[in-house]
């Protein structure tokens, strides 16, 4: 077995790559240029929640691909993904650090959050990391919970209740970009089309905790085209207060997606999902959200690491 080059490593789930972690990730990354190494980011897949309480799967903020454009975004990473399974939470914090730190990565620093913990019964602490850093022959760096213009601490939890709560621009403030999700074009009942609106139907996972309603976003497709457009997240109670799906209305676009990938990112929460008196009144509404959706967008002038982003 080939000894790996030295490396600077940073572990963590890293889901929503917020403005705390991209601090993280910077740090990382100037360490390993500093010192001529490899910068790596150790993460997790499936998200050890899901693994851990599989009857309360948690709400994503970034599938794995769009974490990975993330962090690819940011600087030239590698990114090592461990599959997380009930055998790898029994991995006793010691064997974490021998086996998959120092030989499977080769690491010479580590760059954690302070309140990092890791191994069987999270009794792998920051001191414990440091004690071992010692021991293994690495060098530990802890970096301090970054806070907003607030004071507050950014975390993944307070992304995932601002989009519960709708509030798009407090998620968005939070990421240091637009939320985005990507996701596979599936057919629908086709009622947008017949009222004027053709929508791209996207699945969510049951976990996925949006606050119902229409929002402002920007879609891009594996081709590379970009529009302005309004997506609808909800039960449809107008027609049948069916399952939580998630419809993308794309402003001049035309053609075929299904079975296609598309980005869409989340630029502003327009209104709460209701039933109207009738399909005409629908029709009004959903063109003065297409209307008010441009408008927004035309405004949007914060342009935000990943943001031209396409598929």
């Amino acid at each position: 077995m080939s000894t790996p080059p030295p490396s600077a490593v940073t572990i963590g789930t890293f889901d929503g790559i917020h403005r705390g972690h991209q601090l993280v990730l910077e740090y990382c990354l100037e360490i390993a240029q500093g010192q001529n190494m490899r910068p790596v980011v150790l993460t997790f897949e499936p998200h050890p929640r899901d693994v851990l309480r599989p009857n309360a799967p948690v709400f994503r903020i970034t599938s794995q691909d769009v974490k990975e454009h993330a962090i690819l975004a940011l600087g030239g990473f590698s990114i090592e993904t461990l599959p997380f399974s009930p055998m790898l939470a029994q991995l006793s914090a010691t064997d974490f650090v021998e086996q998959i730190l120092v030989k499977g990565l080769g690491a010479k620093h580590v760059i954690v959050g302070e309140d990092f913990h890791f191994g069987k019964s999270r009794l792998g602490t920051p001191a414990f990391l440091q004690a071992q850093g010692k021991r293994q022959g690495f060098e530990v760096t802890l970096i301090p919970p970054h806070e907003d213009e607030n004071g507050e601490i950014i975390s993944s939890s307070r992304i995932r209740d601002a989009l519960r709560a709708g509030d798009i621009a407090q998620a968005n403030a939070l990421l240091g970009y637009s939320w985005r999700i990507k996701a596979v074009v599936q057919h629908g009942a086709k009622r947008g089309r017949v009222l004027g609106f053709p929508t791209a139907n996207l699945h969510m996972p049951t976990s996925f905790a949006l606050k119902h309603g229409v929002y402002a976003v920007q879609v891009h497709t594996a081709a590379g085209e970009s529009y302005i457009g309004a997506a609808s997240f909800g039960t449809r109670p107008q027609f049948d207060d069916g399952p939580p799906k998630l419809e993308v209305f794309m402003m001049g676009f035309s053609g075929d997606l299904y079975g296609q990938e598309i980005l869409v990112q989340f630029i502003s929460f327009l209104r709460a999902e209701q039933k109207f008196e009738g399909v005409d009144a629908l029709i009004a509404q959903m063109n003065r959200d297409i209307q008010e959706s441009c408008a927004v967008i035309s405004g949007y002038g914060l342009k935000r690491f990943l943001d031209s982003a396409a598929v």
